[in-house]
């Protein structure tokens, strides 16, 4: 700007000309570009063995949450660690650091800790658990020597039973004791290590290497003054040389763990409770992970990713369309020389120039015509496939990192508040300063997702209140629906079939291929179907007979009683079907609905709790638009201009009454003791912060002239933020979070958010073009690419109905 005032205006236009989206996605591009060729190659040169990852390196996100760099960590409870360590065997051999590891363990995965013995010191313990047929045991040998290669021999490799799951070798500080810390014991450890690593190397089963943690010298007793994390690092060194190419796990976050724990260690050699549990939990994801992997986990898992029949057949699909879309690409300019010369010559029929009757333009052949636009559509879904192949390739493979979600108030709260000054500067004028214009409820979109996006990559649905909020926030979706809709139907009387398939298409389309690419079901992104159902529902009750809008009320008062019988009959079957459950699950238990409307599998839980949670905000918000067009119709409103709502104390009271209805929903949220019991509220109490918003937002003319075109700008690609934050942004299913530049988080979460918002604009743009293009104008055509998709829709379910069955 200040180049500008110093006269450099041409200078400042030609930047601000570049600053835009097309410009913007190129340098998303070129950066996923990058970084997705550096994880390709990393993988296809190393691989990910996240087994080894998880014992290598890690960080504290908080207090007791440990961070495994770049896969998900799962925190296991007794429920889970039952079944997992069932008829399972794990040994530790070692020191008494080791010996607190096994009484750590043993105590995590038996049903009373207070059944497990301490046992003598310096000793063999064992530990058998009969509700699980589960062994644990500790070898007592304190120094890597000829002791310890004879106790792996005979207690690991010749036993005669069954050879453990599981096993933990670990020692140092013993022999540094001992010996007071003498550099020939170093070299002899040296020895007894090589000596012992072909002994180790015989296991069947795993064997992990406990690396030595830092001790505290300064609480050290006089008796291990000795013990100082010099020796302790050379010996840890001696190890890693010996053991790094070996078929041993190197646990080398056993140390970093205990080093970056808050906690204190009570007599500076044996390591704090929180590094200890830290410890236990990934030993749980080391051995039970592979066995019962849980859903947020990707941490030592052992899956592999197997195509299914549906995935193949997308994948050829768009691979085929890419394919096609290159080798038009490269004739593209005969197609736009042809098209050229159709619009100058016109187009000739047997001689003659076709000219449109309506225009009296030359007319383009229909031929040409089909040719650009199949161009189009094959280069639409060129893009669209390379996008759900990004899809899949992060959510789908290990070759993208993904990491847990760890909430913390500042990592909600300072990304809001940063967002709220950027949209409050980025303001300007409205066109038409009418009651909820345009730029407003788009506005009002955006802002919105920016909030569910922060709660989802945070993890704060852990947060009471925030969560309730969130909850809000769905609820305001679904009312701009139900008034759009209405004011759609009611004051421009659009009710054509073409714009509800238009719609509908839009709504579903990037879904619908989500469904197939990433073998989801339908009811799993829950919001489009949510939106989707409630717009077939709303459409439904302003189209049947009698069908009545503003224009006919305005001939024949009597409509307006029709129409508020329609809204009386929509109010009761809402509550007809949210009467009982059983009633509501005979409603959709038929095929194929029961396979579009149930997850997981054939549960309609989900849908049920999604719909009835909102069930009363659609008839309002149809309500709320009838009485909004009624005094607008009227003259009771002055919002054609920047003037305040309502003349003077009247405004004032909109204002006050918004403000109570906002914080009656606040307080609600902040009092309710649980999610269930707030969410049985929630039903009725949404009314008062949606219309309280509104109140606020619209009643001072000041305000409501003005909006952030900031937010309004990701209004307009809510949808594609709300779905594609899935799997490209978070990860797992939005379990985790997507990691593009590990080891630095925050800017990490910066790169991956801006490469994430150019994606979802960029499908929202391949949407549209799509959308214009398979929805044909003419009814007749319509009805025959809908009894196309129809068929196409019942097979993929009978697929799917059969692989469900046999798969």
């Amino acid at each position: 700007m200040a180049a500008c005032w110093g006269g450099f205006a041409d200078d400042c236009d030609g930047i601000t000309q570049k600053v835009n989206e097309s410009n913007a996605k190129r340098i998303a591009f070129g950066l996923l570009l990058i970084i997705f060729t550096a994880h390709g190659v990393n993988y296809y040169l190393h691989g990910r063995d996240t087994c080894k990852t998880l014992l290598e390196e890690g960080r504290y996100l908080g207090r007791n949450s440990w961070q495994p760099s770049g896969c998900m960590m799962h925190h296991y409870v007794y429920s889970e660690t039952k079944r997992c360590v069932h008829q399972s065997h794990v040994t530790f051999i070692g020191d008494s650091r080791i010996r607190q590891l096994y009484f750590a363990y043993t105590r995590a995965t038996v049903a009373n800790p207070n059944t497990v013995e301490e046992g003598k010191v310096h000793e063999d313990i064992v530990h058998v658990e009969e509700s699980t047929h589960s062994k644990v045991e500790f070898l007592w040998q304190p120094e890597v020597n000829d002791s310890m290669i004879e106790a792996f021999q005979q207690k690991i490799l010749n036993s005669g039973s069954k050879p453990p799951d599981l096993v933990v070798v670990g020692g140092a500080s013993w022999s540094i004791k001992l010996n007071n810390a003498d550099p020939k014991t170093l070299e002899q450890y040296n020895i007894n290590v090589t000596k012992l690593l072909p002994v180790m190397n015989q296991a069947k089963d795993k064997v992990i290497w406990m690396m030595q943690a830092s001790v505290k010298e300064h609480l050290l007793s006089d008796a291990r003054k000795m013990i100082t994390n010099e020796q302790i690092d050379l010996y840890n060194e001696a190890a890693e040389n010996i053991l790094s190419d070996s078929n041993v796990y190197l646990w080398q976050t056993a140390r970093v763990s205990s080093d970056k724990s808050g906690d204190v260690m009570e007599d500076g050699l044996h390591v704090s409770k929180e590094s200890l549990n830290v410890n236990v939990q990934l030993l749980l994801n080391f051995l039970c992970n592979s066995k019962h992997p849980p859903q947020a986990t990707t941490c030592c898992t052992g899956e592999t990713f197997q195509l299914n029949l549906l995935q193949i057949t997308a994948f050829l699909f768009f691979t085929g369309c890419i394919v096609m879309s290159i080798l038009l690409t490269c004739r593209r300019r005969s197609f736009v020389q042809s098209e050229e010369s159709t619009q100058e010559e016109g187009s000739e029929q047997d001689g003659m120039v076709v000219i449109d009757p309506e225009s009296g333009s030359v007319a383009t052949a229909p031929s040409t015509k089909l040719s650009v636009q199949n161009y189009k559509l094959i280069v639409a879904l060129a893009k669209f496939g390379l996008i759900m192949m990004y899809f899949y390739i992060c959510d789908r493979t290990d070759i993208m990192p993904k990491e847990n979600k760890y909430y913390h108030h500042l990592h909600f709260f300072v990304p809001l508040v940063y967002a709220a000054i950027v949209g409050v500067f980025f303001s300007r004028d409205v066109k038409k300063p009418t009651f909820m214009n345009v730029q407003q409820t788009t506005e009002w979109k955006g802002w919105m997702q920016i909030f569910i996006l922060v709660y989802h990559v945070t993890g704060a649905s852990s947060v009471l209140p925030i969560y309730m909020h969130i909850r809000i926030l769905v609820a305001c979706y679904i009312f701009l629906t139900a008034y759009g809709q209405f004011y759609s139907s009611w004051v421009k009387n659009q009710f054509g079939f073409v714009r509800v398939c238009t719609v509908i298409c839009r709504q579903n389309l990037l879904v619908f291929f989500l469904c197939i690419v990433m073998d989801r079901q339908y009811q799993f992104y829950y919001f489009v179907p949510l939106v989707t159902f409630w717009y077939v529902l709303i459409y439904a009750t302003m189209a049947l007979p009698p069908r009545v809008t503003q224009e006919s009320a305005q001939e024949n008062s009597t409509h307006y009683l029709y129409i508020v019988i329609k809204l009386c009959c929509l109010l009761c079957v809402c509550v007809v079907l949210s009467m009982t459950e059983v009633f509501f699950y005979r409603l959709f238990n038929w095929w194929p609905a029961i396979k579009l409307f149930g997850w997981p599998g054939d549960s309609l839980y989900e849908w049920w709790f999604r719909w009835q949670l909102d069930r009363y905000i659609v008839p309002y918000g149809m309500t709320f638009a009838l009485c909004y067009c009624t005094l607008q119709v009227t003259g009771r409103l002055r919002d054609t201009t920047p003037e305040n709502l309502l003349p003077g104390g009247a405004g004032l009271v909109l204002v006050i009454l918004g403000i109570i209805g906002v914080l009656t929903y606040t307080i609600h949220s902040f009092s309710c003791p649980s999610k269930p019991s707030c969410n049985s509220v929630h039903t009725y109490l949404s009314v008062f912060p949606i219309t309280g918003f509104i109140l606020l937002r619209n009643t001072l003319g000041y305000i409501r002239s003005r909006y952030s075109y900031f937010f309004a700008w990701f209004g307009t690609i809510s949808l594609e933020l709300f779905i594609g934050q899935y799997h490209v942004w978070l990860a797992q299913d939005t379990k985790g979070v997507l990691v593009l530049l590990p080891g630095f988080p925050s800017l990490n979460i910066a790169v991956s958010s801006f490469i994430f918002v150019f994606i979802a604009h960029e499908i929202a743009s391949l949407t549209g073009e799509i959308t214009k293009i398979v929805i044909p104008s003419e009814t007749k055509e319509l009805l025959k690419r809908l009894l196309m998709f129809v068929v196409l829709l019942l097979c993929l379910l009978g697929y799917s109905s059969v692989y469900d069955l046999h798969g």
